[in-house]
Parts: structure tokens; C-alpha cells; sequence
């Protein structure tokens, strides 16, 4: 699987360090990266200091594709990104979006309403 953007919602403060590795290499082969940096590591396996210091190198400003903040919406504006799908409400969003193999011309998204209302606004 390819990834292009990597969204960190902002009630996620901790992570995993297999995670956090991952992420450093999605950003290095070019991937871009919206979220917050972590305040440390998710279990006993996850030190931390260890998380931290991978999240420093992540957050360090080199990547010009590292956008320290969950605003989605800015970091696709700024990297010229146009949504391919746009869902109206407020926690209502597209949370996976793939593209199928060999022609990658299928998409298919996984959209996630947090409301306790039905919402049917899409385009």
C-alpha cells in the first residue's frame, strides 16, 4: 500500500514506536504528514524517551511536508491538494480513502459520522 497524506487526529498524543518508525518512513519516501507531535510512547514496548526522540527527527522542521498541526484542511491547501470527496458536518469526514489495483481507477472510502445524526451531504 502507498500513502500520500497521513492525518494524525489531534486526540491522538501517544503512539507506539513500530508506529513511529513507520511514519518516519513514509515521510522520508515522500509522504505528507498532518498532526501533532506525540507526547510519548502507547505501552510498555514504547519508552518515551524512544518514541520522542524518532518524533523529533519527524518534527524537526526538515520536511517541508511535515505539517505540525491537525488542520487537514490548511495542510491540503498548502501542499495544492484538492479534496476528491467533501462531506458536510462537523465531526463527519472520510477516514481511509484507497485507490483499487491493478488500474487503480476504483476508489473506495471509509466514511466515518460521529453524529447521532443520519447525514447524507456528500459530493
Amino acid at each position: 500500500m502507498r500513502y500520500r497524506v497521513l492525518y494524525i487526529p489531534g486526540y491522538v498524543t501517544r503512539v507506539t514506536l513500530p508506529m513511529i518508525r513507520k511514519m518516519r518512513d513514509l515521510v522520508a519516501a515522500g509522504a505528507i504528514l498532518v498532526g501533532n507531535k506525540p507526547k510519548g510512547g502507547l505501552g510498555v514496548d514504547s519508552p518515551d524517551a524512544a518514541v520522542l526522540a524518532v518524533a523529533d527527527e519527524i518534527w524537526s522542521g526538515k520536511s517541508a511536508h511535515v505539517h505540525a498541526n491537525a488542520d487537514l484542511g490548511a495542510a491540503l491547501a498548502v501542499e495544492k491538494i484538492a479534496p476528491d470527496v467533501a462531506v458536510r458536518g462537523a465531526e463527519t469526514r472520510p477516514s481511509i480513502h484507497v485507490r483499487t489495483s491493478p488500474s487503480r481507477r476504483r476508489r473506495l472510502y471509509f466514511i466515518s459520522n460521529r453524529q447521532t445524526a443520519d447525514e447524507t451531504h456528500c459530493n
